[in-house]
């Protein structure tokens, strides 16, 4: 568990740190899982001695995974881990008019499958990609920008700059002025693409 100081893009920092911690977790072969509604804050708050300003965001369980069969998978399906949105809904080339498809992706395929299939509260996905030359927009679905969104965006800021990352390809994290369009949230740039 952890928490942020009120402030910009605070969440979105949350949602991404956290996200890694997760995945780094998960690759030790712990179980883990987002709760953000579902946790008594009031005990967590005690526990973390909380300044006046700050938040608890969501938290985190670690430990080992009890794979309880039936319910399990009842739980999963009723989450709708299996119902991702197609690639159409969720990355676009230029702008929203024109959908991106894997094959025009390039060397951001990958990264942009991990965003797909990155977790979202209610498997919402509420992000929406633009690629733009050596500029990936990621805005969200334009309808409110609600907490659990905001730690939504920082999960797939997680997964896009990881994998991103892992092909050994660096990127910086901006805000680019110019793109003051409903829902925008966050640039990243490809380091030594300027």
């Amino acid at each position: 568990m952890g928490a942020v100081k009120k402030g910009s893009m605070n969440i979105e920092d949350y949602g991404y740190c956290l996200e890694k911690i997760i995945l780094y977790v998960t690759g030790l072969g712990l179980g883990t899982c987002w709760l953000g509604g579902t946790f008594t804050r009031r005990s967590v708050i005690n526990a973390l001695g909380l300044e006046e300003d700050e938040v608890i965001p969501a938290i985190t369980p670690v430990g080992y995974k009890n794979d309880r069969g039936l319910v399990d998978k009842v739980i999963r399906c009723g989450a709708g881990n299996r119902n991702r949105k197609p690639w159409s809904e969720l990355f676009f080339m230029g702008d929203f008019d024109t959908p991106l498809s894997p094959n025009d992706a390039g060397l951001y395929t990958q990264a942009l499958e991990m965003v797909r299939i990155a977790p979202s509260g209610s498997n919402g996905q509420p992000w929406r990609l633009v690629l733009d030359g050596n500029s990936v927009h990621f805005h969200h679905d334009d309808s409110y920008y609600s907490i659990t969104k905001r730690l939504d965006i920082g999960i797939a800021f997680s997964h896009f700059d990881l994998a991103m990352k892992e092909k050994g390809i660096e990127g910086k994290w901006m805000i680019d002025s110019s793109l003051n369009e409903s829902g925008y949230v966050s640039t990243w740039k490809r380091k030594g693409q300027d």
